[in-house]
């Protein structure tokens, strides 16, 4: 991730956060000095998000605003793996002390659609909220293949440029939805009304005139709020509360990390200094803003991202942007095997690539000199972006975005790349191999290591000193020619995989 040498001052004024919100009246914080990270635990015990882990021992734990306890007791009661939480304290590089740790849900309630989107992918409808969950989805009380419908269940997660909530975590609540139980969503305001009172979350119809808990100053188009109440007959929300939502909670900050997708891209795509949105989340880059894993002209909209950098007026200036899918791969289609309109595999060309099934769903976003993947063609140079999936017995990577260039038969030495956790490192027999994806990557031609921070290069010796199994490496180079699997390797590097 580069540089993380950062120390921020410890919370020493009462906690103030925006007018309206629900953690308004929390003590413990301030709004100057403040270090905060809002991002899914990755491990929990103490808390680890944004690949920082805190200290919770003397952390206070707010559920749904409540306060439910503090330290490390609290955490393992209330808290799980997965779920988005913000994290108000103290980082120093990768560890930090936590003085409270927040937790809301973006939807509870019932589950009305379950559709598979693959064999590693299920859509639901909560809410009348499209929610994807998948094998990197952290389950309570269910699993990936018992969610049913009608369970009245909670998500957790991220919502994307489509207003679909990538989930990370997903408790079953109870089998069957009783209409007593209250529901709550979380999302953006549009249509409203006045006559009669209503406006809509995405497709969810909420009437509000039942209740006086508004916010102060009443509601508006495009605010984000969190929606409180009972489902009716005919599944319209009647909100018992509506409130202001902040998931970040003050205006400013010394040091803020920050996980999610662009929901709204800059509008000058040609100028180096950007101006888009993570979540809810302004951004700003600068001239010195570093990138991991991606370019700047990469920050797209959908980019799913985690940004750093100190919060001001509401606005993160970013230090660092890294991209967030753990695989990219750049090679030649050398087959394309379809399953339907929409959905099939390809198979990527050169050094062992052909071995990583690549599996593209209605759910993957194709830009470049395609439109969708029956336009895809065997020779094409794509450019792709995903996951790696633990549900199957091969190496596969489910397509979040393929960028695709047509067949071009006059292009020589095309690039490759190949990014993804270490597998291993070779047995001291072939000690400059590691094994990315299934690959075995010969590092001996390579002329350029790098570590995390791109700045920092290595000698190979170096680099496979500090290199572990699970790690993130990029490695690039050059296919020699479209009917070999030969690639030269030029180049290889660690990437932040926090």
């Amino acid at each position: 991730m580069g540089s993380r040498r950062i120390t921020l001052a410890l919370f020493c004024v009462i906690f103030l956060v925006s007018c309206g919100t629900e953690d308004s009246n929390l003590a413990e914080g301030g709004s100057t000095g403040t270090g905060i990270s809002n991002g899914s635990i990755t491990a929990i015990g103490s808390v680890s998000v944004n690949g920082v882990k805190f200290d919770t021992s003397d952390a206070r734990i707010i559920v749904e605003g409540d306060d439910v306890g503090v330290g490390d007791l609290a955490v393992l009661a209330h808290l799980a793996t997965g779920q988005v939480v913000t994290v108000e304290g103290e980082i120093n590089g990768t560890s930090g002390t936590a003085l409270r740790v927040r937790f809301k849900g973006k939807v509870r309630g019932p589950v009305t659609d379950v559709i598979d989107v693959d064999a590693n992918t299920k859509r639901l409808v909560v809410l009348d909220q499209r929610v994807i969950i998948d094998d990197n989805t952290g389950y309570q009380d269910t699993s990936f293949n018992a969610v049913a419908f009608d369970n009245f269940v909670e998500v957790s997660g991220l919502t994307d440029e489509l207003g679909v909530i990538q989930a990370t975590h997903l408790k079953n609540k109870a089998d069957v939805f009783d209409r007593n139980q209250e529901v709550k969503v979380k999302g953006t305001i549009s249509k409203l009304d006045v006559v009669p009172q209503t406006f809509q979350i995405n497709a969810l119809m909420v009437d509000y005139s039942s209740t006086n808990a508004l916010p102060l100053g009443g509601l508006a188009n495009d605010q984000f709020v969190e929606v409180k109440g009972l489902l009716d007959t005919k599944d319209v929300l009647m909100a018992t509360k509506v409130e202001l939502e902040d998931d970040i909670g003050v205006d400013n900050a010394d040091r803020i990390e920050i996980e999610g997708f662009v929901t709204a891209p800059d509008l000058n795509p040609l100028n180096p200094v950007k101006a888009f949105t993570v979540g809810t989340q302004p951004v700003m880059t600068t001239a010195g803003t570093r990138y991991e894993a991606g370019e700047s002209f990469e920050i797209a909209l959908g980019a799913k991202l985690e940004v750093e950098g100190a919060l001001v007026d509401r606005v993160l200036i970013a230090d660092e942007v890294s991209f967030r899918d753990n695989a990219k791969l750049k090679s030649v289609v050398a087959m394309r095997d379809s399953s339907g309109s929409s959905a099939g595999t390809l198979t990527l060309q050169g050094l062992g690539l052909d071995d990583i099934t690549v599996i593209v769903n209605e759910l993957t976003k194709i830009i470049g000199d395609a439109q969708s993947f029956t336009d895809i063609e065997v020779g094409d140079h794509v450019d792709v972006r995903g996951r790696t999936s633990t549900g199957t017995p091969t190496v596969t990577v489910i397509a979040r975005e393929i960028k695709v260039k047509n067949f071009n038969p006059n292009i020589p030495n095309l690039e490759v790349e190949l990014q993804g956790p270490v597998d291993e490192k070779k047995p001291i027999s072939d000690p400059y191999i590691i094994v990315i994806l299934g690959i075995d990557i010969d590092t001996r031609p390579v002329g350029e290591f790098e570590g995390i921070d791109d700045t920092q290069m290595l000698t190979r010796e170096q680099f496979f000193d500090m290199v572990m199994a699970g790690d993130v490496v990029e490695a690039s180079g050059h296919l020699q020619d479209r009917a070999s699997r030969i690639v030269d390797w030029t180049e290889v590097g660690l990437e932040d995989d926090d």
